[in-house]
């Protein structure tokens, strides 16, 4: 399964709203998008053209975007970002697991998500661990993206 730029666009939105995207990696997809073919998408226009500092412009342009072709690529995507500011240190699974609860996600992953949520809560509260917690939502996110990722081959 190969991603759309809808996909793609649908993704950043979720990104930069949970803070695991940065504004100027949107404007530089969009550039290439852009600058990557002869009849690119009118919508991306706008979005290569705004400022790489406003992030909620960048959500009111991608907003305008089509709907993703796949909800299941825009969530390994999502996955993706998360992976990559976990890498860089940026943002923790506490934190994503509750923004996420602000957003727009597959019904397929509202159920395992709403679990690891109220995992996090009980260990806010000492009920729980919070490490092991954390071992689950990377083995999660890990999971969707290699399903994802390995149904391609």
């Amino acid at each position: 399964m190969e991603e759309t730029d809808q996909d793609i666009a649908s993704a950043f939105e979720v990104g930069l709203i949970i803070g695991v995207s940065a504004p100027n990696e949107v404007v530089a997809w969009a550039d290439t998008v852009v600058g990557g073919g002869e009849y690119p998408p009118a919508w991306v226009i706008p979005i290569a053209l705004a400022q790489e500092t406003d992030r909620l412009a960048l959500l009111k342009l991608l907003r305008v975007a089509p709907e993703p072709s796949s909800e299941v690529m825009r969530w390994c995507l999502i996955c993706e970002a998360i992976m990559g500011a976990l890498d860089q240190n940026t943002c923790s699974l506490r934190q994503i697991s509750s923004a996420l609860t602000h957003c727009s996600l597959p019904e397929s992953e509202e159920a395992a998500l709403a679990g690891l949520e109220t995992r996090y809560e009980a260990s806010d509260a000492g009920e729980a661990n919070w490490v092991t917690v954390d071992e689950s939502f990377l083995a999660y996110i890990q999971g969707v993206i290699t399903d994802v990722r390995m149904g391609d081959e």
